[in-house]
């Protein structure tokens, strides 16, 4: 502007925000039951200083590329200020999902057995705090067991002879199911005394 006194003209110059790099937003797939590990970057920089200090907050609490983030939204806030104290800011979210079952495993042996009585026992991957599986029979619940470091063991009985398929199931936090492959024991009373009956060989005639 010119100064009508002085003759001089006033220039006057603009301190603009600095410019930071766009930061897609992400969607990652739990690699546990903490949630998965997000890495981002982003640069920020302007015509006074250059290169300008990007910092990344999540409500208010800083937080930083490769860090482990829990299931769930998490809106990040991109922040960046020169050295005049302007500053500019950008968000994008990351979104942790759980689609994953939990893979469930029966260890117990199938075939023959005389015994209704059975123990059954096998694992679970990636268990969370109280997790439960159930067993089933046939497609009917019959017994449930807790998780305790990646296994579980249950007593169950074993109706009436025949074949019995037994499945175990489990059921993370985030609602995946995960089922064992089947296992059969076959009840039949007088098994064992069949069995050890066939393995002896026959007396040889006098």
């Amino acid at each position: 502007a010119l100064d009508a006194e002085t003759g001089y003209s006033t220039l006057t110059l603009l301190d603009t925000p600095p410019t930071l790099t766009p930061i897609a937003d992400q969607t990652l797939e739990a690699t546990g039951p903490n949630g998965a590990v997000a890495t981002f970057s982003a640069t920020a920089s302007d015509l006074e200083d250059g290169a300008d200090p990007v910092v990344f907050t999540e409500g208010g609490q800083t937080v930083h590329s490769g860090d482990v983030f829990a299931l769930g939204d998490h809106e990040i806030t991109a922040s960046a200020t020169d050295s005049s104290g302007v500053s500019t800011t950008e968000t994008f979210h990351i979104l942790v999902k759980d689609t994953t079952p939990p893979a469930v495993t029966i260890a117990t042996q199938g075939g023959l057995t005389a015994e209704a009585q059975q123990t059954i026992s096998g694992t679970v991957s990636d268990a969370g705090p109280g997790a439960t599986v159930t067993i089933y029979n046939n497609g009917t619940e019959i017994a449930t067991a807790a998780v305790v470091d990646g296994a579980w063991s249950a007593d169950v009985l074993l109706y009436g002879p025949g074949a019995h398929s037994l499945v175990a199931k489990d059921t993370d936090a985030a609602n995946n199911t995960g089922a064992s492959a089947a296992v059969t024991l076959w009840v039949v009373y007088g098994a064992v005394t069949i069995t050890q009956a066939l393995a002896t060989p026959a007396a040889s005639p006098p």
